[in-house]
């Protein structure tokens, strides 16, 4: 598709015949090259980077899900500081200020945990899985 559009200028290679509608040309053949998502058989991993506590809320784990997919309610395996990994449960998901029902990979959330636990620790860049 890219061989199609000419370039009208040595010096200036981004000027192309057609204007605005070659430009759109390229942008459509750029839309088929997007990441691959995640397989849904793979358990959910995500990358902490901070930890939180909110009065009258909890403790809230934030990063980015590196794969798979969690929603509230299920069982997440937290890093600590002081000792091995725990099992908590995800009370609610928050993505952009929004609660949403299932975080899947690729998304920058926050887990709101069930049980209480001082966000002191949370161990951050410690990877919260759904195996413990």
């Amino acid at each position: 598709m890219i061989d199609k559009i000419q370039v009208c200028n040595q010096r200036h290679p981004w000027r192309l015949n057609g204007g605005a509608a070659a430009v759109f040309t390229l942008l459509l053949a750029a839309l088929p090259c997007q990441f691959a998502a995640a397989e849904d058989d793979s358990g959910f991993s995500m990358k902490v980077q901070d930890a939180f506590a909110i009065t009258g809320r909890g403790t809230i784990m934030v990063g980015i899900v590196e794969s798979g997919a969690i929603s509230a309610g299920e069982t997440v395996c937290v890093p600590l500081v002081d000792s091995a990994p725990q099992p908590f449960t995800v009370a609610a998901i928050e993505r952009y200020r929004k609660i949403i029902e299932r975080a899947e990979a690729g998304q920058n959330v926050g887990l709101l945990l069930a049980e209480e636990l001082p966000s002191k620790r949370v161990a951050k860049g410690g990877n919260a899985d759904s195996d413990c």
